[in-house]
């Protein structure tokens, strides 16, 4: 026979393998001469390193998350409001026209009075009761109409907290 020689084999293709990151060893998949598909896994790396900075990004997620979520509320909240503030200025503007009707009638009431008393009907206490009442329902007037201004500036600021809500939750 012919003489046994050693011989090596060797393959067509070779590649040298580099880690993209530093590390541990933790785990070879395959051995010398193993046969291997693309996107097969050779070789497994510990990265400490990488792997608390990927706890310290979870909980940072985890945090903007929470943040968004607490945002997301805040618009709710800031929507009440300003559905309150709108119900309060409704209201108070029913109230203006209950108090200016209440005015009318007083001044209404008052020259009457003041027609009988000149008329020498009835006495003069009657149109100074008259006066009296016209003058409370001009200052109820006032009130509702200092009422509708504030009801007014509590819908504008709610109106600015839900912006500002929309916005913190846009950053968020």
């Amino acid at each position: 026979p012919p003489s046994l020689a050693y011989r090596s084999v060797e393959g067509v293709e070779t590649a040298d393998l580099y880690a993209k990151l530093g590390g541990y060893l933790e785990s070879i998949a395959v051995d010398i001469g193993d046969h291997v598909n693309k996107g097969d896994v050779l070789a497994t790396l510990s990265v400490p390193e990488m792997e608390k900075e990927l706890k310290q990004k979870e909980a940072m997620v985890a945090s903007a998350e929470a943040e968004v979520r607490q945002a997301e509320a805040a618009i709710r909240q800031a929507e009440a409001e300003t559905n309150k503030a709108e119900a309060a200025f409704a209201e108070a503007q029913a109230g203006l026209s209950e108090k200016q009707s209440q005015l009318d009638y007083r001044q209404t009431e008052y020259k009457r009075m003041a027609g009988l008393v000149s008329s020498g009907s009835v006495g003069r206490e009657l149109l100074d009761e008259a006066t009296f009442q016209r003058a409370a329902a001009q200052a109820a007037l006032d009130a509702e109409k200092a009422r509708i201004r504030t009801a007014e500036a509590e819908v504008a600021a709610a109106q600015a907290n839900l912006e500002k809500a929309k916005t913190d939750h846009t950053s968020a």
